[in-house]
């Protein structure tokens, strides 16, 4: 085991600014997805929700926002986390904004020409359940990995190690919000712990 300290590459205050606003834009187009389900108390069916402004626009702006972080994320983290656990990472969010994509476009776009009948076993399809697994099996092994690399290498303290963690397991969902929402206040976190400078020990 080394305990050999490496001086941290420097990640531009631009860069940093890019992924935070990715990362604020994901995370508030998953809460507004996810306040649908206190806003819709009446059991409405589910191609109205699917089709509303809110929704899209939700899916919009989550689209928007975790692409933003998946493309950011590799060249703010610098040397200071390990390549593979940051590009799976960032894979993740790429993915979770493809599927935020389709849902926003294609899924509200056919919710407008079916029936509730059609539309309910059009989502219980194997395609359907398949669109949700590259986001799930990457986000359960790239946010796990980050935390617990980050910690280790005494980037970040326990708790964001276990919102990073939390954020691995909420991947396991099929819906992109959940895991949207919480990965995107890790990202934020991230950021902060970023922006100071020290140092960092590789992990053993």
């Amino acid at each position: 085991m080394t305990d050999t300290l490496h001086a941290p590459a420097t990640t531009s205050a631009s860069t940093l600014g890019f992924l935070s606003v990715g990362a604020v834009i994901g995370a508030v187009g998953s809460a507004a997805y996810i306040s649908t389900f206190f806003m819709y108390t009446d059991d409405p069916q589910f191609t109205e929700i699917v089709r509303s402004p809110l929704v899209v626009t939700a899916f919009w702006l989550m689209f928007a926002g975790l692409s933003t972080v998946g493309l950011a994320l590799p060249a703010a983290s610098g040397n200071r986390l390990p390549n593979w656990a940051v590009y799976v990472t960032a894979a993740s969010f790429i993915a979770s904004a493809a599927q935020a994509f389709a849902t926003g476009t294609a899924v509200a776009d056919f919710a407008r020409l079916v029936t509730e009948e059609e539309m309910q076993e059009g989502t219980n399809t194997v395609l359907n359940f398949l669109m949700g697994v590259p986001h799930g099996l990457l986000g359960v092994v790239g946010f796990i990995a980050l935390g617990i690399c980050g910690r280790r290498r005494g980037l970040f303290g326990t708790g964001l190690m276990v919102l990073f963690i939390v954020s691995g397991i909420a991947s396991l969902l099929w819906h992109v919000p959940p895991a949207g929402l919480l990965g995107s206040v890790a990202i934020l976190g991230l950021v902060q712990a970023l922006r100071k400078p020290g140092q960092t020990r590789p992990a053993s």
